[in-house]
């Protein structure tokens, strides 16, 4: 478990991560930093979670996350994650929804036809997670 205080930056964007985060208790914002300055995006409670696209993809961070208020974070790494997913490959198919769903919402590209574009993305991530952990569909 991490704990950080308000105004402590949790994950910086662009910085590479293979972890991710779920908040047990207290409020963090999630900031998209631009040539402009950061813009807050979404505020995060407990039970919710951010810093998914690195440790499913290997990306960099997409995003900078500062603690509101004190706050107490579980931290999961890759090798733990990757454990659950060889036990339950039909998770990547759960998460890759859940992380498309925010890059579309985030990413702003929902348009007339974006239920194709949400549906294609999908399926790219779920197959981006399956080869990131080496994992084999089973059929």
């Amino acid at each position: 478990m991490a704990i950080f205080g308000p105004g402590e930056v949790i994950l910086h964007q662009g910085d590479p991560g293979d972890s991710l985060y779920v908040v047990r208790s207290g409020r963090v914002a999630v900031r998209l930093e631009g040539a402009r300055g950061h813009r807050e995006i979404a505020t995060l409670t407990a039970g919710q979670f951010f810093g998914e696209m690195s440790l499913m993809t290997g990306e960099s961070r997409t995003a900078t996350v500062v603690a509101k208020s004190d706050v107490e974070c579980y931290i999961v790494e890759k090798d733990a994650f990757q454990q659950i997913l060889e036990e339950k490959p039909e998770l990547a198919g759960v998460i890759s929804e859940i992380l498309t769903h925010r890059q579309v919402t985030l990413d702003g590209t929902m348009t007339p036809v974006g239920l194709t574009t949400e549906a294609v993305q999908k399926n790219q991530l779920r197959f981006r997670i399956a080869a990131f952990f080496g994992i084999k569909s089973r059929s």
